[in-house]
């Protein structure tokens, strides 16, 4: 067969998987969950993720006789934590400590082994935002399986009568592992794993560059406590993501754990900003503080404070952009090349250098860039 023929061959494989992809996908998204329910899954990976969100969604909603409601109160307990009537008792406080709002780890009430986690804030403009930020990724880009790098959430509550106090929000979202503050500072021998270390960076990377490039918002809070992980049961030897920026696809070996950004209190429409020495600074800054984080661990590892120092000369050029819009994409394009020019052992855009019987584990690429961005869903 000839080169050409294997290209030709090979494309219409790949089209005979996207179809296949789409179809999973309205499958996971359009079925309806039986009343009587297997165990949850175990596994991390997205289409695992989706189930779960299914059964949860049901175990809160019709599998109560009064399903919960948005407008829902949540109550003090006697062990100081918060509850909402017999569907969802908050336990303990768990992540890293927040002036924003706490995080609780959560049971669903007759449903000993699921837990889900509870993030509970005062009902202030920006937290609101936040809220419609996570619903809205939720459906338009995590159960459409174009993401995999955000937590989901399954609903939340708005308490109109509590509206004064630091308990009127709540956010009933996925529960991940830990974030990578606690992973960076407490996990034995962590610094004894350069690829893997590498590996969580270009994931937090690409997390940021997914939220400017499908969101349209500039984050402003990036630090590691605001990156979660969830333990990636997927991850074999020699397996890899695909991922599509533009007309480029990119792949990124798997590894241990799959990352996710998360908290957009302070997050902001880049449509808001008009002077582009501001836009650039801002958001180069949002790459620049997560690399941060990395270098106070990786101190001596030039390839990483290499990332850091050319974004620095990036944002002193002050460049001009035809569009807002076009800023994050020309500023995330260059954080991919520099991530395919430091870590070239493990992220790679020429399918052909992947190793002999590599696997890809999603069929449809992951995207990185939509021209249209999502779409708000409000209240």
């Amino acid at each position: 067969m000839s080169y050409r023929e294997k290209i030709l061959a090979t494309r219409d494989k790949m089209s005979e998987l996207l179809a296949k992809s789409k179809q999973k996908i309205s499958s996971l998204i359009n079925s309806k969950v039986p009343h009587e329910f297997k165990q949850l899954p175990k596994g991390n990976n997205l289409d695992m993720r989706i189930e779960r969100y299914n059964i949860i969604q049901h175990k809160i909603n019709e599998g109560n006789a009064k399903p919960l409601k948005s407008t829902d109160c949540l109550e003090e307990t006697e062990n100081s934590t918060y509850k909402i009537r017999d569907i969802l008792t908050l336990e303990e406080k768990i992540g890293s400590q927040s002036i924003y709002g706490a995080i609780y780890k959560t049971n669903i009430h007759n449903s000993p082994s699921i837990y889900i986690a509870t993030k509970v804030m005062e009902a202030t403009d920006n937290n609101k935002i936040e809220t419609i930020l996570m619903k809205s990724i939720t459906k338009q880009l995590i159960l459409t399986q174009k993401s995999k790098h955000f937590l989901i959430m399954y609903c939340y509550s708005y308490c109109d009568k509590l509206k004064d106090t630091s308990y009127a929000l709540a956010n009933f979202n996925e529960l991940a592992d830990n974030d990578l503050k606690y992973y960076l500072l407490n996990i034995k021998n962590v610094l004894d794993d350069k690829l893997l270390l590498y590996n969580l960076l270009i994931q937090s990377l690409i997390s940021v560059g997914s939220f400017h490039n499908l969101v349209g918002y500039i984050h402003e809070d990036c630090h590691w406590g605001n990156f979660l992980y969830l333990d990636n049961t997927e991850h074999k030897e020699n397996t890899y993501y695909m991922y599509k920026f533009k007309n480029i696809t990119y792949y990124l070996k798997s590894c241990k754990y799959n990352v996710m950004i998360y908290d957009f209190g302070l997050s902001s429409n880049i449509l808001l900003y008009k002077d582009y020495r501001v836009i650039n600074n801002l958001i180069i800054d949002d790459y620049q503080r997560i690399i941060d984080c990395f270098i106070s661990v990786m101190y001596t590892d030039d390839k990483v404070s290499t990332l850091f120092d050319i974004l620095d000369n990036t944002a002193k050029k002050g460049n001009i952009y035809q569009s807002q819009y076009d800023a994050f994409l020309y500023i995330f394009a260059k954080v991919l090349h520099l991530c395919l020019h430091n870590f070239p052992e493990i992220f790679l855009s020429d399918i052909r250098k992947l190793p002999s019987g590599s696997v890809i584990l999603n069929q449809m690429p992951y995207e990185l860039f939509s021209k249209e961005k999502i779409t708000l869903d409000y209240y």
